[in-house]
């Protein structure tokens, strides 16, 4: 604060200028009023020495909290908003003030490339302890602490990312970013070189990091205005990025959501719990959406079909996912002998042991599956979006909606192949009847065939007798 007064007075009057550092707020009113024939008070230049009174001796009152950048402005404010100034006094008092700020900002850069060149590098690799070379583009020097720490710029989007999506059970509590090898929180000035210096030498996006950047590095107002994409960025690499012992003991919940299509899954307890976390992952992504997402969004409302629909094709595609395979072959193996030491070969009966892993592909669907499963009618989403049908734990609620739905579609299935067996039984018992019918008549006209070749044969033999006697 010093300086931009000092800047000031020489700018007014290099002839006259009085040293506030070792002067009382009583005594530099005192000497400007020795000297009032130099002023006017309808002039500019008497205001920009009150201006320096107030910008320097509020900054060393205890009592009043408020930065170097806030009280500038708050006392230039001041001027340019009294209504009892016209406009060309203000206008010369503003044209005073920014060359004499313009000066200051030209020492402060002067003052910061001498601090960068006479600065000693303390850490020159990045966070894989790699060496990094100062003149490359994507590399930053960051001044701290008086010393320089060299950065890559994908290194630093991580450490501010990760600051950023600090999160407590998905709720978003965000972070001042700070630097990883003295944990010393970067400043404004720092925040906004990396900023810069990302943009126009790294091919780096950083969504989080901008809209930081629009917030003005403030944390309250980021999180104000950025909650819902906090918390979805969270939830995604919560899901991407866990450990595999963290997810695996939600699967079963997951699998529950769809229970009529997933209950066909017997998933072998042998089967690797890491390769089947990262074949579930992205599914996991859908159900920690839904049952964390931010209440009311669209993205919240549609994951829960989203996810029923993508584990009704993975169960489609091979309902014999995670089934341990035995197989045995028989191969020709040499074993040396005990008694001769001696080695010979022998055949013997080798069982092996695998896993169903084919699955679908869960960013490649299937155009059949797609109609399959827009075909499919889609009451939870008409839950969510209803208001008055949503409750306070809708994640139960729908899941409990779910189950029930499917176990009414259970009955109904259970019911109608019921009644398919029924018709069909009462289709082969009809065809039975009537084949019974047919054998029954046929029986009947081989019995009368029968019957009047005996009575023919007994009519011969009643002609024989009858001849015999009359013999």
């Amino acid at each position: 604060m010093s300086v931009l007064c000092t800047i000031i007075q020489k700018n007014l009057d290099s002839n006259f200028f009085i040293n506030m550092q070792h002067q009382s707020c009583f005594d530099y009113w005192t000497q400007i009023n020795k000297n009032i024939k130099y002023f006017n008070a309808g002039e500019p230049n008497y205001f920009l020495y009150m201006y320096c009174s107030n910008l320097y001796y509020s900054s060393i009152n205890p009592n009043i909290n408020k930065t170097f950048i806030v009280q500038k402005f708050f006392y230039l404010n001041q001027v340019l908003d009294n209504i009892f100034f016209n406009e060309h006094l203000k206008g010369a008092f503003l044209l005073s003030f920014s060359k004499s700020q313009r000066a200051y900002f030209a020492f402060a850069k002067l003052a910061n490339i001498y601090r960068h060149k006479k600065a000693t590098i303390k850490m020159n690799v990045d966070l894989y302890m790699n060496e990094l070379n100062p003149n490359k583009r994507n590399v930053i020097s960051i001044l701290q602490d008086g010393s320089k720490y060299l950065f890559l710029g994908s290194d630093l989007v991580r450490v501010i990312n990760s600051s950023l999506l600090n999160s407590s059970h998905f709720f978003a509590e965000p972070l001042q970013p700070k630097n990883p090898f003295n944990n010393l929180p970067f400043n404004n000035t720092t925040l906004y070189n990396i900023y810069f210096h990302i943009k126009h030498n790294c091919e780096i996006n950083s969504i989080l990091f901008h809209l930081f950047f629009k917030a003005n590095f403030d944390l309250d107002i980021f999180l104000y205005e950025n909650e819902s994409i906090i918390r979805d960025t969270a939830i995604k690499n919560y899901a991407h990025f866990s450990p595999p012992s963290v997810l695996y003991h939600d699967l079963k919940l997951m699998l529950a959501v769809n229970r009529r299509f997933t209950k066909k899954l017997l998933i072998h307890d042998d089967f690797p719990i890491d390769k089947l976390v990262d074949i579930f992952r992205p599914y996991f992504h859908l159900f920690y959406l839904h049952r964390y997402g931010v209440y009311g969004t669209d993205k919240r409302n549609q994951s829960f079909v989203q996810l029923k629909n993508k584990l009704r094709a993975f169960v489609n595609y091979n309902p014999l996912f995670g089934r341990k395979i035995y197989k045995s072959e028989r191969r020709f193996v040499q074993v040396r002998c005990a008694e001769t030491n001696t080695i010979k070969t022998v055949i013997k009966t080798i069982r092996m042991n695998s896993f169903n892993i084919d699955h679908i592909n869960f960013y490649k669907s299937n155009v059949a599956n797609n109609v399959a499963i827009n075909a499919q009618p889609s009451i939870s989403f008409t839950i969510f979006n209803n208001p008055s049908l949503v409750r306070e734990d809708d994640y139960d609620y729908a899941y409990d909606y779910a189950n029930d739905e499917d176990e009414d579609a259970e009955e109904d299935e259970d019911a109608e192949e019921d009644e398919a067996f029924e018709n069909e039984n009462n289709e082969e018992e009809k065809n039975d009847e009537e084949d019974d019918e047919h054998r029954i008549n046929f029986e009947v006209i081989a019995v009368e065939n029968i019957l009047e070749e005996g009575e023919i044969e007994e009519s011969y033999a009643e002609s024989d007798s009858d001849t015999d006697s009359i013999s």
